[in-house]
């Protein structure tokens, strides 16, 4: 592989030759980087993504997590090939996967929860969330936490457990996770009561522009519960939410 360099320092030129002359001799790393960079058309290099999948390739066949990763984002959106092709994205997110990369474990999940290039196997997703959940993956942690409390993908159904995940990646910030963990401390559903918390999270997920939130913080704002009463405030969460 040949690097094509666009104006830039010659710190930055060393950098990806030294790369570039790694990949060349075989280096899964320096391969996986040199990809990483034409894809992007970054470190100076003009943008070709025939050429990161070329190198994702190389670097894939000799098992490099991020490699299997990317190539599999490649090949499901046909980025850098003649089409996509959704069976070979699973395979190369579940070899991803096998080697623990959690976002791998996800795309992987999705993939055997919908029948995505290859048949439905709810049990499969349901392994695989639960892997990358452990790693503390937000979205993982979320899905997990669905199937447990509707008992789906083979698992009894556990409130306290998705309860428990909720929160896990509502802590990490995810929008949809704090707006179920809102759900369940306003019902008391695998948790105590809270309609204070409850109220702190439909505030922080309708802030994030969620209608279903806005509407609940309307609600809240109009009877008072879990927060001060304000007919203002309800009035204008009410419109927010109905602008949607």
């Amino acid at each position: 592989t040949r690097a094509v360099l666009m104006e830039m320092g010659a710190d930055d030129v060393r950098r990806v030759v030294t790369v570039a002359l790694a990949a060349e001799q075989g280096s899964a790393e320096a391969q996986f980087q040199l990809g990483y960079l034409y894809a992007l058309g970054e470190g100076g290099l003009v943008q070709d993504e025939a050429a990161a999948v070329r190198l994702y390739t190389a670097s894939a066949e000799q098992g490099h997590a991020g490699a299997l990763f990317n190539l599999a984002i490649c090949y499901e959106n046909g980025t850098g090939l003649a089409a996509a092709d959704q069976t070979q994205a699973v395979r190369l997110y579940t070899q991803a996967a096998e080697q623990g990369l959690a976002q791998a474990q996800f795309n992987a999940a999705h993939c055997y929860e919908h029948g995505e290039g290859v048949a439905v196997d709810a049990a499969r997703a349901v392994l695989l969330y639960t892997q990358g959940a452990d790693q503390g993956h937000a979205e993982s942690q979320f899905n997990l936490a669905i199937r447990y409390a509707h008992g789906q993908g083979g698992l009894a159904k556990d409130l306290e457990k998705a309860f428990q995940l909720y929160k896990q990646a509502a802590d990490q910030g995810d929008t949809d996770a704090m707006f179920n963990l809102a759900t369940a401390y306003m019902m008391g559903v695998g948790c105590s009561q809270d309609v204070a918390a409850a109220a702190r999270l439909f505030r922080t997920t309708a802030e994030q522009g969620l209608a279903l939130a806005q509407a609940w913080l309307g609600f809240l704002a109009e009877s008072g519960l879990g927060t001060q009463r304000d007919m203002a405030d309800a009035v204008r969460w009410y419109q927010r939410a109905a602008e949607q």
